[in-house]
Formats: C-alpha cells, sequence, structure tokens
C-alpha cells in the first residue's frame, strides 16, 4: 500500500518544477521585456519628439507644410520611428504633430505568446515669435499690418533675406533737392530749382503695385532700387522704442544699443516711443558694427495710450485695439507701437555724417563703397538723405532665435522659435 502510494508520487516535483520555471519566465519577462518595452516607449517618444522639432524647424524656415512633413518623417525614422510616421503640419498656424511607433523584440515573453511589442507616442512642435534678450530699442515696421493711420510701405511681414541693404535713418529733416544747399519753402512749383521737396519730417512716398518709380513729390523716395520695398526706414515706419516704459531718454538708448535690452522682450507688448534721440546713440551703435541684431517688429501704432479693447485673442487692424493677451504695462499716453514678432538684422555700416563712418569690410556685393544704401539714398534724384543725416544700415537675416518662445500667433518675419507643445 505504501510501495503504492509512493509510486503514484512520483511526477509531482516535475509538475512543480515546471510550474516553477513557468513563474520565473513570467517574472523574467516583467522585468525584462517590461524594461524593454519602457525603453521602447521612450524611444518612440524622442523620435516623435524629433521628428515634430525638425518638421517644425523646416516648414518655418521654408514656408513649406510638405516639407515639412517630410524633415519630420526623416528625423522620426533616425530616432528608429517606424517608417513612416504619421504627420499632420500646418503652417497657417506654425505645428507640426508627429504620432511614432517603435517596434521591439521580446526576449521571454514570447513564451507566453507576446513576441514584440509597439508603444506609440505623439509629440507637436510650433514655430512662435522669440521672447528674446539682447534686443536693440528700434523698431521696424511689420510690412502686412503696419498701422491703420499710417501709409507704410510693402504688402506682407516677410523682408527680402539676402544681402539687401536697408537703412535705419534718425527723425531728421531732408534738406533739399540740392543735395546740402538751401530751398526755399514757399517755392511751389516742383519744377522750380529752389522747389523743397520735403518740407516736413521724413515721409517716404509709398511704392504703388506696378509702379515702383518715385511717386509722390511732397514725399521722399524711400525705395532706392525700385523693387517696390521701401529700403529707407524714416518716419512712422520705424522710431526708437522706450522698452521698459521708464523714459530714460538717450543715455538709457545709447546703454541698450551697445550692449542690448537686459529683460525679457515678449510678443504683443506696447512700447512707446523714446524721445532724446542724439548723435552719441548713433556713434554707439559702432560697437555693434559686423553683428548681428534683434530688431522688434510691430504692427500697430496708436498715437495715445491702446483704449479701444477687444473681447478675444483675434487682433484687429484698428491701431488703438488690444487684445486680453496684450501687455500694456508699459504704454505710455502718446505714440505707442504693438511689438508682435522680432527680426535678425546684420549691421554692416553706421554713418553719423559725411565722413564719420563705422563700416565692416565691404562685401563684393556691394562694391568698395562701405555704406552703398546711404550713398545710394544720397545720390538718390531726388536724393533721398543728406550727407550729414544720421543712418544705420544693414540687412535681414531669416533662421531661428534662439531663446524663450512667447505667446501668440507665428508672423512670418523670417525668425521663430521651435517649442514642443507636447
Amino acid at each position: 500500500m505504501n510501495v503504492h502510494k509512493h509510486s503514484t508520487e512520483k511526477g509531482q516535483s516535475l509538475i512543480l518544477v515546471a510550474l516553477l520555471f513557468l513563474a520565473f519566465a513570467a517574472i523574467l519577462a516583467l522585468v525584462l521585456d517590461g524594461g524593454n518595452a519602457y525603453a521602447a516607449r521612450r524611444q518612440a517618444q524622442n523620435a516623435a519628439d524629433a521628428g515634430a522639432l525638425a518638421g517644425a524647424s523646416y516648414m518655418c524656415a521654408h514656408k513649406s507644410a510638405s516639407g515639412g512633413v517630410t524633415a519630420a518623417e526623416e528625423f522620426a525614422v533616425k530616432n528608429g520611428a517606424v517608417d513612416p510616421p504619421q504627420v499632420v503640419a500646418d503652417l497657417t498656424a506654425g505645428s507640426v504633430v508627429v504620432t511614432a511607433t517603435v517596434q521591439k523584440d521580446t526576449f521571454f515573453a514570447g513564451l507566453i505568446g507576446i513576441s514584440q511589442v509597439s508603444p506609440r507616442a505623439v509629440a507637436e512642435a510650433e514655430c512662435r515669435p522669440p521672447a528674446p534678450v539682447g534686443v536693440l530699442p528700434v523698431g521696424w515696421s511689420c510690412r502686412l499690418r503696419a498701422g491703420a493711420d499710417l501709409a507704410l510701405p510693402g504688402d506682407s511681414c516677410a523682408e527680402l533675406y539676402e544681402p539687401a541693404i536697408y537703412i535705419l535713418m534718425d527723425s531728421v529733416k531732408v534738406k533739399d533737392n540740392k543735395k546740402g544747399g538751401k530751398c526755399n519753402p514757399d517755392v511751389t512749383d516742383p519744377a522750380d530749382p529752389d522747389y523743397c521737396y520735403v518740407q516736413s519730417d521724413v515721409v517716404c512716398s509709398v511704392p504703388e503695385i506696378g509702379n515702383c518709380g518715385y511717386v509722390d513729390p511732397d514725399k521722399i523716395d524711400c525705395d532706392l532700387n525700385n523693387d517696390c520695398i521701401n529700403e529707407l526706414m524714416a518716419g512712422g515706419a520705424r522710431s526708437w522704442l522706450d522698452l521698459d516704459g521708464g523714459g530714460g531718454g538717450a543715455s538709457e538708448l545709447s546703454n541698450w544699443v551697445k550692449n542690448g535690452f537686459p529683460n525679457v522682450v515678449n510678443p504683443h507688448g506696447w512700447y512707446p516711443e523714446e524721445s532724446g534721440v542724439a548723435t552719441s546713440i548713433f556713434k554707439d551703435a559702432a560697437t555693434v558694427v559686423g553683428e548681428d541684431v534683434i530688431l522688434p517688429v510691430y504692427d500697430k501704432v496708436c498715437e495715445k495710450y491702446p483704449d479701444i479693447p477687444v473681447t478675444d485673442d483675434a487682433e484687429s487692424n484698428d491701431s488703438c485695439t488690444y487684445a486680453p493677451r496684450d501687455d500694456l504695462t508699459k504704454a505710455g499716453p502718446s505714440f505707442n507701437f504693438h511689438v508682435i514678432a522680432f527680426s535678425k538684422f546684420h549691421v554692416t555700416c553706421v554713418q553719423t555724417g559725411k565722413n564719420r563712418v563705422w563700416s565692416e569690410p565691404a562685401l563684393d556685393l556691394h562694391g568698395n563703397d562701405p555704406c552703398p544704401g546711404h550713398e545710394l539714398a544720397v545720390n538718390n534724384d531726388p536724393p533721398s538723405l543728406d550727407d550729414n543725416d544720421k543712418t544705420i544700415e544693414g540687412y535681414f537675416l531669416k533662421g531661428p532665435i534662439y531663446g524663450y518662445g512667447g505667446t501668440g500667433d507665428w508672423f512670418d518675419v523670417g525668425t521663430f522659435v521651435v517649442v514642443l507643445v507636447r
């Protein structure tokens, strides 16, 4: 009897060992394959993030949604995503969404029927206006919506991002058509050699579509190369900005010109015009010749404190309207500028008068003239500048400005910050 009982128990230990082996395999699968699945999930997120950032960077730099999709797919796959990932690019919103999947074979989970894990991750990147530090306190007009009350040049915010010269000038009077001689302000006949082409503060003659020449004899010609884009920014098309709202005058501006504004400047802020501009500021600007600087770009000018609220974040072309997201803490009682974005500007020359020039080595494109834009404006017919007018000269660059990503819509001013939003 006892012998029979012993014989019937002879396979139980084998069954227990088999069960323990399966339990051990399950634990190994949980530990090893669980860690493997977590690493795959992290890789999927990295692939989605890389694809979204690359796609948004390309799309916003080249203004191509299809190019953004291609770049997003390429970088997601390089980072381990299954080819192809799902990509949705929206140029208007400046947004690229990538859904990336990574596949990994399991080690021990195959014993329980799980041969592969396929985690999926989603990332979205947006192009946003930068909120930089080190801004030069010179506002530049956005060519799309430069102010409801001002006839400013151009038809879009985009500049020509190539070595095409632009000039920032002081708020001075152009003396006359004689390049330094005296004209007679009482003469009203433009054919009279003593006629003053400009009898007030500098105002540009706005180019007309299909007519890029000089169109208004009572204003100056700011379209120096007849391409229907004003290269000379004067009067309301640009302004010195009081970026902290403190009214520090010329000494404060000189410090910001030499060293850059020390605080973050956010888009959708209102900043007052700064008076007290002096020749010393232009001399201080010589310190940035050959450097890339950041210029605030504004789309509206209010000749008083902005006092017309709108009910949502949608911007209005009306000069004194402001949205809830707008920062009004720096605005003053008169002449305020609504900053929406920032552009990168390479300074090639600063001139404070005839033979008072600071310039980088002349580019081959511009010949041997150290300040070709100033020279072109002085020799224009009629002259757009007097030889002693103070100017800052250079050209725009495109590409990202590294720093903080500001809130608000993405404007095509050639520069942006790419940020992950999910």
